[in-house]
């Protein structure tokens, strides 16, 4: 309780000191602070939130962002979770230089998620059903693919598709105490204009590294598909689907997920996701059906989401959870704007 107290201080002190510090500049950074709260309940043999109202304070997103000159910017997040183990992490602290370099260049250093499928470097909490894929989860890790490291990305000279291809180099796994083995990998994405109400965006990544218990390279390929149909401001249809290939250790396995969801009203969303993943090293399967219905009272600031799901996991018998899921924003970094 004390480590939490402490991270809630320091968000406190951040807040009142950041502003403070920069009142003199005509560069003042963004601030926002998202907080993401949910109560749930799960049928799950042998976890002591079965068949009882939870309730739980995720975390705390705090947002700094802003330009440092006309060519470059910075975004920094901070995140203040409900674990005594780790109450604060420092989820993304990177620039951007975005002008004034040759061929189109932006180049991004830091700590970033990684530019690699479509869903990995946004936040969880613009998403329209709560967590991370499960096979993100599973490859990646529950906070996705970040690390520190350096991208350079630019826009291709393919007329009226936009077309964005990357690479990134990053520290990669730990080892004996130093950072031996670096992390490569690489995205190239088109945005096509289908028509005055559709678009269609596709992408396809590729990865290899090393992990840090085994020593052995592993290799990823991962394409992404997303198509939207908006009528007007409030009713549209996004439909999206990725999936993974991994190559470790002579073990292929796989994972991905198809999504959508559905804006009827102004205020209403309902949308289903189907994941189905392995494991890393095996072939044991988890499979992960959900149904969302989200309420936006007021736009973009604040979204209510009740999510019911059923999970399946190998040699284990499945089990239902159901989630409501409050997330609001107080500052320009929205609570959803996928």
């Amino acid at each position: 309780m004390a480590k939490i107290l402490s991270a809630f201080f320091i968000l406190f002190y951040i807040s009142a000191l950041v502003p403070a510090l920069l009142a003199q500049s005509t560069l003042n950074p963004d601030i926002s602070v998202i907080p993401d709260f949910s109560m749930f309940t799960t049928s799950e043999k042998d976890v002591p939130e079965k068949n009882r109202i939870n309730f739980s304070l995720e975390e705390i997103e705090m947002a700094i962002q802003g330009p440092l000159n006309p060519y470059a910017r910075a975004d920094i997040y901070i995140a203040f979770a409900n674990d005594e183990s780790a109450p604060v992490d420092i989820e993304e602290a990177y620039f951007t230089i975005q002008k004034g370099l040759p061929w189109n260049l932006n180049v991004k250093g830091g700590k970033f998620l990684v530019d690699f499928s479509k869903l990995n470097t946004a936040h969880p909490h613009i998403y329209p059903f709560v967590y991370r894929p499960l096979y993100q989860q599973y490859f990646f890790g529950e906070e996705g693919l970040k690390d520190v490291g350096i991208e350079l990305n630019t826009l291709l000279p393919t007329g009226e598709i936009y077309t964005k291809l990357s690479g990134t180099i990053s520290a990669g796994d730990e080892r004996d105490g130093e950072r031996k083995n670096l992390f490569y990998s690489s995205r190239i994405s088109s945005f096509f204009q289908l028509s005055d109400l559709t678009v269609l965006e596709t992408g396809v990544s590729g990865a290899t590294g090393i992990y840090d218990t085994t020593a052995k390279r592993f290799k990823w390929i991962n394409a992404d598909v997303k198509f939207k149909w908006k009528k007007n401001q409030y009713t549209s249809l996004t439909l999206w689907t990725e999936a993974l290939l991994n190559q470790f250790n002579g073990i292929k396995s796989y994972g991905g997920y198809i999504a959508a969801n559905f804006q009827f009203k102004r205020r209403f969303e309902i949308g289903g996701k189907f994941d189905l993943t392995q494991s890393i090293d095996s072939k044991d399967k988890t499979r992960l059906i959900s149904g969302n219905f989200n309420f936006l009272p007021a736009e973009e600031t604040l979204v209510f989401r009740l999510v019911f799901s059923n999970t399946k996991a190998a040699n284990k018998k499945s089990f239902n959870t159901l989630l409501l899921q409050t997330v609001f924003s107080l500052g320009p970094h929205k609570a959803h704007v996928f």
